[in-house]
């Protein structure tokens, strides 16, 4: 008997995982090749994925779910990217695409404008290290 993927489960981890910054859990989520596009950025690969989390780190406080849509092999997850700066909570989408149990594709959406001061903070924590 075949059992199907519970994409919804996968996906609330992998959100919850990036905001508590468990990189390590976050890697086994990812497929290899994994393909990131947001707002003026685009990588491949999970190194690179999780390198760019990492930088984040300095503001990320932590992620809070609000909604986790399914359909097919696609999970939608609108959540609240919690910052320790003047910004506070910024609402992201995230439509991840999975291969198997694995996340192979992850198209990220937030506002950019109400980012901005975020943005700022973690360019200056990065300017200091």
């Amino acid at each position: 008997m075949q059992t199907s993927v519970d994409y919804k489960s996968l996906a609330t981890r992998y959100i919850e995982a990036c905001g508590n910054h468990e990189f390590d859990v976050v890697a086994q989520q990812l497929t290899p090749d994994v393909a990131f596009t947001g707002p003026n950025m685009q990588s491949t690969g999970s190194d690179a994925f999780i390198g760019a989390l990492k930088r984040m780190s300095p503001i990320w406080v932590r992620n809070d779910i609000h909604h986790v849509f399914v359909g097919g092999d696609t999970a939608c997850v609108v959540y609240d990217f919690v910052t320790n700066t003047e910004t506070g909570a910024s609402r992201a989408v995230e439509v991840l695409t999975f291969r198997d149990d694995r996340i192979a594709r992850i198209d990220l959406l937030f506002d950019r404008v109400k980012f901005a001061a975020a943005a700022q903070a973690l360019q200056q924590a990065a300017q200091r290290q």
